[in-house]
Formats: structure tokens, C-alpha cells, sequence
């Protein structure tokens, strides 16, 4: 259900962005979520257009952008002091 936290955020900061800029009207908001963020599109969808009511939102396109993980192995920036054994 963090759908709902998600997307009333986005919301919130699209208004911000626009009234900022002086915009009547926000006609699309781009989304890029990860693929392992668990957060399922149907429930987006639903909140987006739940909370975009009645609002300088209400009407504009969500583009949805989903992405691939990316696993590195981070390198330590130290080197391990320990006396060695043996």
C-alpha cells in the first residue's frame, strides 16, 4: 500500500515544480521506478488518478518507466589492517 505514499508525494512536488514556474496546468509526469521496488502499476494507476482529482493534475499523462537493477561489488577504500595468521 505504499502506492498511495508514493504517489501523493509526486503529486505534491509536481505543484510545487509548476507553481513555481507559473503553470496553470500539469499535463504529464514521468515516473521511473525500479523493478524490485515491489510497487504494482495497477495500484499506482489507481492513486494517480484518485488523488490527481480536481486538481491542476487531473487529466495528465503518467509515464511509466520501469528499470533493470544494477548489482556492482563496491570496492573498500581501505586495506585490511589485520596482522596476518600463521
Amino acid at each position: 500500500m505504499h502506492e498511495q505514499s508514493i504517489i501523493s508525494y509526486l503529486l505534491s512536488e509536481a505543484v510545487s515544480s509548476a507553481k513555481d514556474k507559473n503553470a496553470g496546468k500539469i499535463i504529464s509526469i514521468r515516473l521511473v521506478v525500479g523493478e524490485v521496488t515491489g510497487v504494482e502499476k495497477d495500484a499506482v494507476l489507481f492513486y494517480f488518478q484518485f488523488l490527481a482529482e480536481n486538481t491542476m493534475e487531473e487529466g495528465a499523462l503518467l509515464d511509466k518507466h520501469r528499470v533493470l537493477v544494477r548489482v556492482r561489488q563496491s570496492q573498500p577504500d581501505h586495506k585490511d589492517n589485520r596482522a596476518p595468521q600463521g
